[in-house]
């Protein structure tokens, strides 16, 4: 063998030598991780194209947007742009300011109408606070009932008696409802009228002889 052959032979010895330790199993792993690592970057970059065309078409929406806006197109463009609208929402906002103003000033009214009555103060804390006017308020509804049961007797009685008036008990009644009364009585007025008018006619004795006979 020529010198050039040995020189050869002993540059590629130590490549051999390190092949012969190298485990085959673990280089057949690194190919599969490298594929492996090489198919994740494929996906990778195939999600990141899918992104950026999302990208593009959510910018493109909101130009889109924006140019409807700007022209005064649909809720926002009408809140922005539209002065009526914004006159409106604000004398809403007013209005709802005014109310609550309202609502505070008569918060504050209740509270102090509650301290009054607290204290005792204005007819309705003398109701709740006030011992004697509680004791003069019994006393003038116990004597009210003691004076509507008394018309209630009252009534009871009237009632008995326009019964017995109805029935013709009484000389009241009798008077009412006896016809025979009425007409003794017509009788007697006649009987005056007569002799009242032959008094004129008459001796005072004769006219106290005609006075008695009307009634004997």
């Amino acid at each position: 063998m020529s010198d050039a052959g040995e020189d050869i032979k002993e540059m590629i010895k130590p490549v051999g030598d390190l092949l012969k330790t190298i485990d085959p199993k673990k280089v057949e792993r690194i190919v599969t991780n490298l594929d492996n690592f090489s198919g994740q970057l494929t996906s990778l970059a195939n999600d990141s194209k899918e992104t950026i065309q999302k990208a593009k078409g959510a910018f493109s929406s909101i130009e889109d947007i924006g140019e409807k806006v700007k022209k005064g197109e649909g809720t926002l463009g009408k809140l922005i742009n539209d002065e009526a609208i914004y006159q409106d929402a604000k004398k809403t906002i007013e209005t709802a300011k005014e109310a609550v103003e309202k609502v505070k000033g008569t918060a504050e009214s209740l509270k102090n109408a509650s301290e009054k009555i607290e204290r005792g103060e204005g007819t309705l804390g003398k109701l709740i606070y006030d011992e004697t006017l509680y004791q003069e308020i019994g006393e003038t509804v116990k004597s009210a009932k003691e004076t509507m049961e008394s018309a209630n007797k009252a009534l009871q009685s009237v009632n008995k008696i326009a019964e017995k008036v109805e029935k013709g008990e009484g000389t009241l009644g009798k008077l009412i409802n006896d016809d025979s009364l009425i007409k003794e009585t017509e009788k007697t007025m006649k009987k005056v009228q007569k002799a009242a008018e032959g008094i004129q006619e008459q001796t005072p004795i004769t006219v106290l002889g005609t006075i008695i006979g009307l009634f004997f």
